[in-house]
């Protein structure tokens, strides 16, 4: 007969190695360094500087390495980042979209960081290094006689139908498309309604960004190749990132029958580091472009009867 299995009960509660002690505190001081510094630039009005996209995450990378093993830092400068930018980011008032651009330059300059304090062995020596963003962010924002460039972009397509069906329909409010894309449904606002308002201006609505609904005012003024818009009033989450000048469309028949619609729209990009942010912003227009294209198609498609229109 087989004896009954004993259970051991144990009153004593399991603790945390030290080194998973040390890796918890190591992390927790590290996002603290870095949360009061990301105030510090914030009440500078540094937040949109280099000061902010390339300062802080330098400071991670620092911070880190100067309490963690050589062997583990990588993997805690990583831990850091991923829970300042998904807890404590939209803590202090960061869009996602904005945690989500930002992320692939935090965690790259973090990660250089942690080469260079291993390879010069010198890692109090680097901490100089925080001085070169804050320099660039200061100049970026406070001296005014520095221009930022406008960000040209220009997206051309051939289409079917007459020219005259095609300037017609750009220069008149038609109801958006809602057929998206994966880069637009990351977070950017979509619009919902596209309309004329009493003063003759349109007005586009455009769906919540973080609980914060917006939209644009834009005059559209005719010209012999097609419409210019100039943007009159942005209270989107868009404004924060870019300031939109103006945007043109410019169309021309082809030998064949065909339409070439040309789009091309004017913006100064409102963070730095330009190297980065431009790239994205770049793209975001080019999807921009290409949701317009599909809410002229589709409204071109109505217009001839076709009940194959995605909304």
């Amino acid at each position: 007969m087989s004896r009954p299995t004993r259970v051991r009960s144990s009153n004593h509660a399991t603790r945390l190695s030290r080194f998973d002690r040390w890796t918890a505190t190591s992390i927790l001081v590290a996002c603290v360094v870095v949360s009061a510094f990301y105030h510090l630039l914030e009440g500078g009005g540094l937040e949109r500087s280099s000061a902010l996209f390339l300062g802080l995450p330098l400071l991670i990378g620092l911070v880190t390495t100067h309490m963690v093993r050589t062997k583990t830092q990588y993997g805690h400068v990583l831990q850091v980042n991923i829970l300042f930018l998904v807890c404590i980011a939209p803590l202090l008032g960061e869009a996602s979209l904005c945690i989500l651009m930002a992320a692939p330059l935090f965690i790259g300059v973090s990660m250089l960081t942690v080469m260079l304090v291993n390879a010069f062995r010198r890692p109090g020596g680097l901490l100089g290094l925080l001085l070169l963003p804050l320099s660039l962010g200061v100049v970026e924002e406070r001296t005014d006689w520095m221009e930022q460039p406008a960000l040209v972009v220009v997206s051309e397509h051939t289409v079917a139908g007459s020219l005259e069906d095609w300037r017609d329909v750009v220069r008149k409010p038609v109801p958006p498309s809602q057929v998206s894309s994966w880069w637009i449904d990351l977070g950017f606002p979509r619009p919902l309604s596209y309309r004329r308002d009493v003063d003759g201006s349109l007005i586009v609505d455009f769906t919540p960004v973080e609980g914060q609904p917006g939209s644009w005012r834009v005059n559209a003024v005719p010209t012999p190749e097609g419409v210019r818009f100039e943007l009159l009033e942005d209270s989107t989450k868009v404004a924060r990132w870019l300031e939109l000048q103006s945007s043109s469309v410019e169309l021309r028949a082809t030998a064949d029958g065909q339409v070439v619609l040309q789009h091309t729209t004017r913006c100064v990009p409102l963070l730095s580091p330009r190297f980065y942010f431009d790239r994205i912003i770049r793209r975001s227009l080019v999807e921009a472009h290409a949701l317009a294209l599909r809410t002229w198609s589709d409204a071109l498609a109505v217009e001839r009867g076709d009940d194959r229109v995605r909304r």
